[in-house]
This record gives C-alpha cells, structure tokens and sequence, in this order.
C-alpha cells in the first residue's frame, strides 16, 4: 500500500511539473495522507473488534 502511495504522489508530481499547479499536487496530496490515514484507523478498529469477539468464545 504504501508503495502504490508513493508511486502515486511521484505520478502526481510530474503532472504539477508540467501544468505548474501546485495547489492541485498540495490538495491531491492532503487527500492522499487522509485516505491512508482512515484506512490504518480503520485497520487498527478491526483488528480490536475481531480481538474483543475472541475474547467472548
């Protein structure tokens, strides 16, 4: 996951090379890191949950 993170941000980065809009690689960027963020929250939430429901067996 994070090499696909980083392959993307590189791709995003020569795109803003070329059209020179960094508010678009900055915003893009921000979008990434929270998508990646939630997921490991939500990651670390079922792990807790799958440990709780084999506590109750």
């Amino acid at each position: 996951m994070k090499l696909f993170f980083m392959v993307t941000i590189a791709h995003i980065m020569t795109q803003t090379e070329k059209s020179g809009t960094t508010v678009l690689f900055w915003v893009s960027a921000v979008v990434w890191i929270g998508i990646v963020c939630y997921c490991m929250l939500l990651h670390s939430k079922v792990k807790k949950l799958e440990k709780r429901l084999n506590e109750k067996k």
